[in-house]
């Protein structure tokens, strides 16, 4: 599977590496799934959310990959961070 230059640079980052990946290691979007769903989480009310933040984020998802989508909304729900083109940074 071929990754993005950006998604790369979004993967490396602690809170991935905690996860076990990396600058070497990508993710790819069933494992960043994966992360959000081990918490027991009801699957359509997470599939909800995400959508919905997803909507309400529309012009910066343009041109997004799944992945990158997926790692988004991970780190915005989980960690309370956005990617600003360049780093992650708390909102």
């Amino acid at each position: 599977m071929t990754f993005s230059e950006e998604y790369k640079k979004m993967c490396d980052c602690e809170e991935v590496q905690c996860c076990g990946f990396g600058p070497c290691k990508i993710p790819n979007q069933s494992e960043v799934q994966n992360w959000i769903f081990q918490y027991g989480s009801c699957q359509y009310k997470l599939l909800s959310d995400m959508y919905e933040w997803a909507t309400e984020n529309r012009p910066c998802m343009k041109g997004r990959s799944m992945e990158e989508m997926w790692l988004m909304f991970y780190m915005w729900r989980d960690h309370s961070k956005v990617w600003d083109g360049q780093k992650w940074v708390k909102e």
